[in-house]
């Protein structure tokens, strides 16, 4: 079993510099009223469980404050306070040295793991310190109802589960109950806001009306742009048609015109016909001429003829 074998004090309210050695067993501090041990016992409960908070512990005049518990494991636990610093320093039983900050109002799990002593639910959510008896606090547990006992009785011997069990319970049913009402009573106010709403039934029926109405609008529009177009088209075959009237007027004696390109292609063929045989008549009036210029020049051949024959005689 632990137990404390010593408690060094130092600038805790009243406490300047005390150390107290103890031993296992009972161990009785005396003194005159108001001589400090009441304060002992709060330094002690501010090591084990960080209770009451240390801004009105610290002694007058002093800048900080420690409480130094040594068990007889081996185990120290030393709780330190100034305006900078707020830590425990644990030295485990095996000697390893581990310093804790940033803990808030909570003991640090190092802490309650070498000690083995903390605050513990008594039947209620409130945490309770079982491990120290204030002066006037009454026996153990007998002044507490029947119920608190047997769950404190539960939780000592480690068959509290049951009792959590069935208090989780108990708070679930409760708690569904109350969403069960607050849903009823949700669902009662949505039926109410709906019959505010009834008449949408008959403004849904007017809007698929409208829908209909905007839907064979925009048919009869498309139709309706379909039929510009043809009219437009009509319009231009009309046009059209007047032109090619017109134009077929002016063709109407195509078959005189046919009679009269006919005979003047005929006498388009004759004229060159013609033409060509002027041309022919042209060369053979040029190639007589020829020949008459040479029977010209041949007449005197025959007087140098017999010229010649005279000569050679």
């Amino acid at each position: 079993m632990i137990y404390i074998t010593s408690i060094e004090i130092k600038n805790f309210q009243s406490h300047e510099n005390t150390k107290l050695d103890l031993h296992r067993g009972l161990n009785v501090i005396v003194g005159r009223s108001d001589s400090g041990k009441t304060a002992i016992l709060r330094a002690i409960k501010w090591v084990f469980y960080n209770d009451p908070p240390p801004g009105n512990l610290i002694r007058n005049g002093a800048k900080e404050m420690s409480v130094r518990i040594e068990f007889n494991t081996g185990a120290i636990v030393t709780r330190l306070w100034n305006s900078k610093e707020n830590k425990y320093i644990l030295v485990k039983s095996n000697g390893e040295k581990i310093v804790l900050e940033k803990f808030n109002r909570a003991v640090p799990f190092e802490i309650i793991q070498e000690i083995n002593i903390q605050k513990v639910e008594l039947g209620s959510t409130v945490k309770n310190g079982i491990n120290i008896a204030e002066q006037l606090d009454g026996p153990f547990l007998l002044t507490e109802s029947s119920s608190t006992r047997a769950s404190a009785i539960g939780r000592l011997i480690g068959v509290n589960f049951i009792d959590d069990a069935l208090r989780d319970v108990i708070k679930d049913n409760k708690n569904n109950s109350k969403k069960i009402k607050e849903a009823e009573l949700e669902k009662e106010i949505l039926e109410k806001d709906l019959e505010s709403f009834d008449y949408l039934k008959d403004e849904e029926k007017k809007l698929n009306f409208i829908k209909k109405c905007r839907d064979a609008i925009l048919n009869y529009t498309v139709q309706l742009d379909k039929l510009k177009q043809l009219s437009s088209s009509k319009l231009n075959i009309k046009e059209e048609i007047i032109y090619l009237e017109k134009n077929l007027k002016e063709y109407e004696n195509i078959s005189e015109l046919e009679q009269k390109f006919e005979r003047l292609s005929r006498n388009i063929e004759m004229l060159k016909y013609y033409s060509k045989l002027s041309n022919n008549l042209k060369s053979n009036r040029n190639d007589i001429l020829t020949t008459e210029e040479q029977v010209l020049k041949l007449k005197h051949i025959d007087g140098i003829y017999d010229k010649l024959l005279n000569l050679t005689n």
